[in-house]
This record gives C-alpha cells, sequence and structure tokens, in this order.
C-alpha cells in the first residue's frame, strides 16, 4: 500500500476497498489475511484471517488509533481518517512524514502489518503489528483481560472468575470469565441497590464491532478483546454490581495502606539483609558498605517477571540494585527461590547476572542482583525499532557471549549447572549490550559422574533455538511457516539453509550489517542444536568451536519441525533429575 492510497467502505452501495496478503513470501496467490476498516462509530482497523477477526487497531482517536501503546496523543501520525456518517462512508490513508521521502505499508504472508520508511541507502520498518499475544484477537476471551506485562497473561476482569476453571489451568483462557454476581437488571429485581462502574485504566477497549455497543444499555453486552497496557491505553468504565463495588472500596483502604507500609518494611529489610551479605555474612567478598549508606535506598518497580515484579533500587552511594520480589501468584515457588540462591550464589561470570543478596521475610522472599541497565534481549529483538540497535555483528557478540556462559556452566565453574529454562527473556543486557544469563529458578546442579554427555547435548537444544530467535527477530511461540501452524521457526530456518544457505533466514532489516559468512554458519549450527536425533546434536563446547573457527562443519539433519513437538523439549529436560540431581 503506497502512499495516499487507502482503505474504504460506503455502505450505501455495499462496497469496500481492502488488501489480501499473499500465500507465501514467494507465491503471489491470495493469502489468508486482509486488512479492512470498519463502519462502527468511531471506526477501526481490522486484520481477518479467513475471514475471522484477527487482530484490530482499535478505536481511532482524533490523531490515532487507541490500540497502540506506544503511541500517545503527541505522537505525529502519517494517517488520516474520514468518517461520513451522513453518507455512509469511510476511508482510511497515510501519507509520508517531513522526514522520510518514501514509505509503504506491506501485509506479510503471516498477518504482520509493517510500516517502512526510506532512510538513505536501506528501507527500515517503524513499526509491525501485531507484536504481541495480547494483540490477537480474542485471546482471553469474553470479559477477559489480556495483561502485557505480566504471566500468565490473561486475568478476568474484576467482578468476574473464570468460566472454565479447568480450561484456565491448562492456559486455555478463550472460554472467558462470568460474572460473580449479577446486576440488578440481569436479575429483573426491584432491588433498592442500583449497579454501579468501576474504571479500569491503560487499557484497550474491547471489541464494541462485533457485540454491539454500550449506548443499548443491555446488561449482557460482552467485552472481547480488552488488553491492559503497561503505560498509555484508554480508560473503561466496568458495569458491576453495587456489593462488587463496595468490596472494592474497602479493599483499596486496606490493602493500599498495609501493602505500602509492608513493601517499604521489606525493602528496608532487604537492603539491611544486603549490607549484611556484602560484609562476609555469606560466601561472596567483603564490601564497604555501611547501614547507614544501605538503609538510605529508594525503590520503584521496573516490570514484571515470571518470579514476580521487578523493582530497581539505588543506594546512596549511587549503585543501582535490582530486587526480585516473589508474588503469591507467580509460576515459580519457595524451591525455586532457593535454588537460584543456591546457585547464583556459587557461580561467576561475566556473561552469568551476579547475585548480591537476598531477604526471607515470613511469607516474602527477595533477590536482590545487580541492576542491567538495558532489560532483556527479547525488548530488543522484537521491538521494530529497538531492533536497529543491535545489528548483526552485535546479535553474533551475544551468541557467542551466551555460549562462554553455559560452557562455564557445562564445565567450567566449580559446580556443573542446566540452566533448563533459556530463551530470549532470560537473557539480560549491561550498559555495553553484553549478555548476561538470568533466571536459575529451574537450574539443576549434577556431580561429575552424573554429567552426562547426552544431558549437555539435551541442553544445547534450547541454545539452538536461541541462536534461531536472534539471527531471525522472530519468536518461536508465535512463527507459522507458510501460514501452516504446525511447522514453526525450525521449519523455516531449515528450508532457508536448504534453499539458501541459511542467509534468508536474517531479520531483512540487518541485511546492510551483515556478515553472510558468520550468518550462514550460525544458522547451520543452530540447525545442528535442533535435529531430531539428540545424539547428533553438538554440545555447548563443539557449538562455541564451530561458530568461531573456519573449519568445515557437518550437514545437519532434519529438525524437530512440529510446533507441538518442539514445547515438548523443556518437558523432556525436566525429566533430567533421573541421574539423582545434588541440590546441596
Amino acid at each position: 500500500m503506497l502512499p495516499h492510497s487507502s482503505l474504504m467502505y460506503d455502505l450505501s452501495h455495499g462496497t469496500k476497498r481492502v488488501l489480501t496478503s499473499w500465500k507465501s513470501n514467494s507465491d503471489p496467490s491470495p493469502g489468508s489475511f486482509s486488512p479492512e476498516i470498519t463502519p462502527q462509530v468511531p471506526l477501526q482497523g481490522l486484520i481477518r484471517r479467513d475471514s475471522l477477526p484477527y487482530w484490530r487497531t482499535g478505536p481511532w482517536a482524533e490523531t490515532r488509533f487507541t490500540g497502540f501503546p506506544q503511541f500517545d496523543e503527541t505522537y505525529v501520525s502519517p494517517f488520516t481518517v474520514v468518517q461520513d456518517l451522513a453518507t455512509g462512508t469511510g476511508s482510511f490513508s497515510y501519507s509520508t512524514l517531513r522526514n522520510f521521502n518514501l514509505s509503504y505499508i506491506t501485509l506479510t504472508s503471516e498477518g504482520e502489518m509493517k510500516i517502512y520508511w526510506d532512510q538513505g541507502k536501506r528501507w527500515m520498518h517503524h513499526l509491525a503489528e501485531p507484536e504481541h499475544h495480547c494483540d490477537l484477537d480474542g485471546t482471553c476471551g469474553p470479559f477477559g483481560l489480556c495483561v502485557r506485562s505480566s504471566t500468565p497473561k490473561c486475568i478476568c476482569m474484576k467482578g468476574f472468575v473464570p468460566k472454565s476453571d479447568e480450561e484456565w489451568r491448562r492456559r486455555k483462557w478463550t472460554s472467558g470469565c462470568v460474572r460473580r454476581k449479577q446486576l440488578s437488571c440481569q436479575a429483573n429485581s426491584q432491588a433498592k441497590e442500583t449497579d454501579g462502574f468501576y474504571r479500569m485504566t491503560n487499557v484497550k477497549t474491547p471489541d464494541m464491532h462485533q457485540f454491539a455497543s454500550f449506548l443499548d444499555a443491555k446488561c449482557a453486552t460482552k467485552l472481547l478483546d480488552t488488553v491492559h497496557f503497561l503505560s498509555s491505553g484508554e480508560t473503561l468504565s466496568l458495569r458491576l454490581a453495587r456489593s462488587e463495588l463496595a468490596e472494592s472500596s474497602l479493599a483499596r483502604i486496606i490493602v493500599g495502606t498495609a501493602s505500602s507500609l509492608s513493601i517499604f518494611v521489606i525493602l528496608v529489610v532487604a537492603a539491611y539483609m544486603l549490607w549484611r551479605y556484602r560484609n562476609g555474612k555469606n560466601d561472596a567478598s567483603k564490601n564497604d558498605f555501611e547501614p547507614q549508606d544501605i538503609l538510605g535506598v529508594n525503590f520503584f518497580p521496573i516490570g514484571q517477571g515470571g518470579f514476580g515484579p521487578v523493582y530497581k533500587g539505588n543506594l546512596l552511594d549511587g549503585k543501582e540494585i535490582a530486587v526480585k520480589r516473589l508474588s503469591s501468584s507467580s509460576g515459580q515457588g519457595t524451591e525455586e527461590f532457593m535454588n537460584e540462591i543456591t546457585l547464583i550464589s556459587k557461580l561467576q561470570h561475566r556473561n552469568l547476572v551476579r547475585l548480591l543478596g537476598y531477604c526471607i521475610e515470613r511469607e516474602e522472599k527477595l533477590l536482590i542482583s545487580e541492576f542491567m541497565v538495558n532489560k532483556s534481549l527479547d525488548i530488543f529483538l522484537f521491538d521494530s525499532t529497538l531492533k536497529l540497535e543491535i545489528d548483526w555483528p552485535k546479535r553474533f557478540d551475544i551468541i557467542q557471549g551466551i555460549a562462554r556462559g553455559l560452557l562455564y556452566l557445562h564445565r567450567d565453574s566449580r559446580l556443573r549447572v542446566i540452566h533448563l529454562d533459556l530463551k530470549v527473556c532470560n537473557i539480560l543486557l549491561d550498559e555495553k549490550m553484553n549478555p548476561k544469563i538470568s533466571d536459575f529458578g529451574l537450574a539443576r546442579m549434577f556431580q561429575g559422574t552424573q554429567f552426562q554427555d547426552n544431558t549437555l547435548r539435551v541442553a544445547g537444544t534450547f541454545f539452538g533455538v536461541l541462536m534461531l530467535e536472534i539471527i531471525s527477530g522472530k519468536k518461536i511461540s508465535r512463527f507459522a511457516f507458510g501460514g501452516d501452524e504446525s511447522k514453526g521457526l525450525l521449519a523455516y530456518a531449515w528450508e532457508s539453509w536448504y534453499e539458501s544457505g541459511g542467509t534468508n533466514l536474517l531479520d531483512r532489516d540487518l541485511d546492510y550489517s551483515c556478515n553472510a559468512i558468520e550468518v550462514a554458519r550460525c544458522v547451520q549450527v543452530g540447525l545442528l542444536c535442533v535435529q531430531q536425533d539428540a545424539a547428533a546434536r553438538p554440545n555447548i563446547l563443539e557449538v562455541l568451536s564451530m561458530i568461531t573457527s573456519t573449519t568445515d562443519l557437518p550437514i545437519p539433519k532434519q529438525p524437530i519441525f512440529a510446533v507441538q513437538t518442539q514445547w515438548k523439549l523443556l518437558t523432556m529436560c525436566h525429566r533430567l533429575n533421573i541421574f539423582s540431581l545434588s541440590m546441596t
């Protein structure tokens, strides 16, 4: 789609203008995805997949679509939307911005909409949607709220509970949620208590196109495709029974006061424990911290991980620290918490995150580690703008750094450790973009005689997947090869290597910085790590040697194509405890 061309609809003539994706990158026949604009008020953009809703922009709000959390009211929009209710017409178009001479919008065969701008000698895309699981239509079902910053990603709205507890335990959320207490209008009663409204902030407003609008005042209106953003977003008023609102008000008074006090006390205690830890109470090097320096810390939240909320702290001497707080709703428990303390405190390597201290106070558990300025690799790798900051030479350095960290764990440390949760969100980046492996909650420690070669080869499989994600800039959990959901990133990498030696797998935005020999070599090594035959996979020492040398590489055999099989890798690695693991 070129500047000044448009998508449109005309209700009076029953016509509309839409786009259609290619079937695949090499097959221009009509594919499964088509974007359009819908005639609701205000209108919104919608991508359909085989005629069913796949992704939507959220309603148009004067200068922007509300479903883009990265854009606020100050965003200079290239989009123009015109809606004429009298004639029943509407249109969407875009123009180039002042700083760019050329641009275009494309729809990939996988249903991803991208905007490309001409920046001198290369095209660079500055927006790609959908970019998150929460962006996909109906992920959490009716009255479910998709939270972009937490795990698990779906929760029920205030006053609602899962429709099927069993399905939600299995992380199948599409059945959605149901009201915990009926509204007065649903009960058809003459109740004295009327319903009220609960304000939800920073949300992508639900899809009203499929379920009529709020203006019909029907109690039974369903809310679908509602997303909670970390920042930005709109305010939604949710109708609830008066008793739900009363409970909420009382809870806010109690919880707000108690939690503020408890978090302050906990973090102060954590800081004191850190001071004790650094002064020789544990087997770490002694440091010249004084109690008055430690107790002056200031904390604020910076994110949410599988472990729970993460805070950044600044000591009075300027040192920055990260504090991870084990949440009661976390997928990890006390065993994983203690396991991480046991392992990280005994491991020291420039490519591992360093533990500074910990705190256990009744039900509260905190881990204190060095603060990583650039957060995690996935933030850069899967963001259409930030990904440009990690060109191919930097990605190659990151791959080598991770491999060196794993080699230390597998061979060179005084313990022998298998990580078991190696993925891009667990690779942190310091101020110089050096990678550091984090989150050792699921890691396992082996004694020398128990450290079988097959164990190393299974662990190397995760590194192979990680390599292919870093090279391609694509998530293994979301990528579908040729529109076939049974084939994912591994199948795409295999075909790329078979047809072009692997260079086609590289993130398209990095062509300008590409060393074709390094890329092809890394793709081939990544495929060797994910071969169907576990005995044929290299261990991490062999991997590091392969990617840093110029010797001929073995020819990879067929990888594990099926997405379902890919996720069985984790289950397989969890079964490694048959080797009589030692946790001492």
